[in-house]
């Protein structure tokens, strides 16, 4: 049997929603990965402890307090995770860099149970109300959602692409050595990366808080998703990635709705082979030079 256009018209929303979701992850991986090339994959985690924390501090003031907590505490935590683990790690060596953030996504997955236990973090929507188009409904959550991450997809493009601290991320990870010799402390720019990473995700777990109920072990299926929206999109492209992550979203809500969540995920990963295989560096990236 058919959808009716008020089914399909959800379908989009639903899709729009979870797209907005990777986007967001993905642009925060894109922030790590332009400075040290390498990718962190406790992102999830720091998503869902920025939900956590928003979920705490909310409780006792409002939510727009706990966004800012969210924001700092996690921010903090991706700075403080960069000075004691990452800057350890040998430049280059990025299979050692998968293994400690994975790792490091195991511990803050079991801190996070052990503090707030295996509920789910439960806070207000900034905004009650939903919107109606066509017999479909839209929370205005959603709305916030949406509208902080264009606010932040923007931002991320002017500074990355139009700014010389934007560019100085890139150049540490092309050539850290060259990058010292005009006067950028690689040390410096892969702190910032990582506490301004951490930082997004704290934000995306705060605005997450109030629409789903995510718990310790919440941030897998984020960061596999985000991961795969980046490499979709191209790793350092960040309209790219977030182009990405709404053809995700949009993706898995037609498929879900019309078929099954199962179907979705499988058609996601066949994506993400076929683009592997035609264009390795994504629909929007750009092919590396090879050096003669």
């Amino acid at each position: 049997m058919g959808a009716d256009p008020a089914q399909l018209l959800q379908f989009a929303f639903s899709g729009v929603t979870q797209g907005s979701l990777y986007a967001f992850v993905a642009l925060s991986l894109v922030l790590v990965y332009r400075a040290s090339a390498a990718i962190n994959f406790a992102q999830g985690e720091f998503i869902i402890l920025g939900a956590l924390i928003a979920a705490s501090v909310a409780a006792a003031t409002n939510p727009f307090v706990a966004v800012l907590a969210a924001v700092l505490s996690v921010a903090a935590l991706g700075a403080a995770t960069e000075r004691v683990l990452i800057r350890r790690v040998p430049r280059g060596s990025v299979a050692a860099i998968i293994a400690l953030t994975i790792g490091l996504s195991l511990a803050l997955r079991g801190l996070a149970l052990v503090v707030w236990g295996s509920d789910a973090a439960i806070m207000d929507p900034f905004t009650d109300g939903v919107i109606r188009v066509g017999g479909a409904a839209l929370p205005l959550q959603v709305v916030w959602i949406v509208g902080v991450g264009l606010v932040v997809l923007l931002v991320l493009w002017w500074f990355l692409e139009h700014t010389m601290a934007g560019l100085s991320l890139r150049s540490v990870a092309d050539d850290p050595a060259g990058a010292r010799v005009v006067g950028i402390d690689p040390n410096s720019v892969s702190r910032f990366s990582w506490a301004a990473g951490a930082a997004l995700a704290g934000l995306v777990g705060a605005l997450l808080a109030p629409l789903l109920f995510l718990n310790y072990e919440s941030g897998t299926s984020l960061m596999i998703k985000g991961f795969v929206a980046l490499v979709i999109g191209g790793f350092t492209s960040t309209t790219g990635v977030a182009l990405a992550g709404l053809l995700i979203g949009v993706l898995e809500g037609y498929v879900v709705g019309l078929v099954s969540s199962d179907v979705a995920d499988g058609l996601v990963f066949t994506l993400l082979i076929g683009v592997l295989l035609l264009r390795p560096q994504g629909l929007f990236g750009r092919a590396a030079a090879v050096r003669p």
